[in-house]
């Protein structure tokens, strides 16, 4: 599962390539990104390091760019069908899943180490909700980590029912600045809160002011990115079938398709996999609905295990610096009843938010 951000530093864009990428979870990975403007401003080497949301995504990804100010005439009817074609279908007949914990190897074309990320889904505290509780922590490392140093935190709460989320909120940290998205969901519109804090440089006595900012977007049936990983691994995905979903990885709406190319033999890490390939296509939405090409993007891949779980085993987004990937290196089951044949080949690991690896 799978998802994509907008932004060329290197977590947002390989964390969220993978949560949203991640979209399988993730998811999740794709790859959602912020604001061109914080583009501009990435050094190239990161760019190139910078994978999503997911994942998504992503999955499960896991892009949020500044889009074009609305034309004065109103857009043609047409340009609006993609409202219409909207999956809203309820979650299939793999809706549900055991509490697990996923870690991900993030890199660039495969070579370079970028960062990791984990990702957990777990019952919520308080059972009467029939909610789920998502979470992750990622983290660039390595040399990735030496030209910008990248952490990132989320949390999801989602009916297990419906795969809708209730609530969203996510922390980037960054080398100069710490964001801050908190997404409330309603049946036919979000609510958003936006800070950025600047981080001051050292021996700086300058008291740092905030930059806040609201918003409401209304459309139905938005999903965050983990939600969106949830409700694409529930669906059949038979060779040919589509998935059309909103997503919002940040603080504004991505229209994302999913398209099931059928089943491929995926060897990730030594590991062999029986996996369903989805390609996706991500688009940006205007102020005035349409839908615009999302250029920096080329092309995002997620490859679900094809098994009764469809967890992310690996997710490629092909930007315009060449290929980030979130590989799967660990899976672990937290309800107490893990078996021997259930790591996904790998040791499993300790509580979700042990130290990450890395400088």
């Amino acid at each position: 599962m799978a998802i994509a951000v907008e932004s060329e530093t290197l977590g947002r864009k390989v964390s969220v390539g993978a949560v949203a990428g991640l979209m399988a979870f993730s998811s999740t990975g794709m790859v959602f990104q912020k604001q061109e403007l914080a583009e501009s401003r990435a050094h190239p080497l990161v760019a190139k390091l910078r994978c999503v949301d997911i994942f998504v995504t992503a999955a499960i990804a896991l892009a949020t760019g500044v889009n074009a100010v609305a034309e004065d005439a109103p857009p043609a009817p047409e340009a609006l069908d993609w409202i219409d074609e909207i999956t809203h279908v309820p979650p299939g007949e793999y809706r549900d899943l055991r509490p697990v914990r996923i870690d991900f190897g993030l890199s660039w074309n495969n070579v370079l180490n970028a960062g990791e990320l984990a990702v957990i889904l777990e019952d919520a505290p308080e059972p009467s909700t029939g909610n789920w509780i998502g979470r992750a922590e990622g983290r660039s490392n390595g040399l990735a980590r030496a030209l910008w140093p990248y952490d990132v935190e989320a949390t999801s709460q989602i009916d297990r029912q419906t795969l809708r989320p209730a609530l969203f909120e996510l922390t980037e940290t960054e080398r100069d600045k710490l964001y801050s998205y908190r997404l409330e969901f309603e049946p036919a519109k979000v609510r958003t809160h936006t800070v950025v804090m600047p981080k001051p440089e050292k021996g700086d006595a300058t008291v740092a002011v905030p930059e806040v900012k609201e918003s409401v977007y209304r459309y139905q049936a938005i999903q965050d990115i983990l939600s969106t990983a949830l409700y694409l691994r529930s669906m059949p995905l038979a060779k040919g079938d589509k998935v059309k979903m909103l997503v919002s990885p940040f603080n504004r709406p991505y229209y994302t398709e999913f398209t099931s190319v059928g089943t491929e033999k995926r060897k990730v890490k030594g590991e062999k996999y029986d996996t369903i390939r989805l390609d996706v296509n991500i688009r940006k939405v205007n102020h005035d609905q349409t839908l615009q090409d999302y250029e920096k993007m080329k092309e995002a891949t997620i490859w679900l295990s094809q098994d009764d779980y469809r967890l992310p085993v690996e997710i490629h987004a092909d930007i315009f610096v060449g290929f980030v990937s979130a590989r799967a290196t660990n899976r672990e089951w937290l309800d107490g009843n893990q078996k021997p044949d259930d790591t996904g080949g790998s040791k499993a690991g300790g509580g979700f938010f042990r130290k990450l690896g890395g400088k």
